[in-house]
């Protein structure tokens, strides 16, 4: 379960990022919004959690790289958009997660 959280958690990472391409805009990075801090806290700890875990070791560079490059990718963004992006990843990690949980 806890697999399908982290790949959930990738999710939505790249849905917040994913939305960020579809807007051309001037990069502002002063100060990381609220949304994006959560979104990037929750899925650093699901990572963490999940590398504990025996056998899921084996993609996690991968997971990891592409997070970082989502991560960067909605950073170069305006905070608008920023905001709008991690908002998006948010609602996205929410309803797995809450998916997850439901029997």
């Amino acid at each position: 379960m806890l697999k399908k959280i982290v790949a959930s958690a990738a999710l939505a990472l790249f849905i917040g990022a994913a939305s960020a391409n579809t807007s051309t805009s001037t990069p502002i990075t002063s100060s990381i919004p609220q949304q994006c801090n959560q979104l990037f806290t929750e899925t650093e700890q699901l990572i963490k959690e999940a590398e504990k875990q025996p056998g899921t070791h084996t993609q996690f560079a991968n997971i990891k790289n592409k997070l970082s490059q989502s991560k960067k990718q909605i950073l170069a963004l305006e905070r608008e958009v920023q905001i709008k992006s991690c908002d998006k990843g948010l609602v996205a990690l929410n309803n797995i997660k809450n998916q997850q949980v439901q029997p």
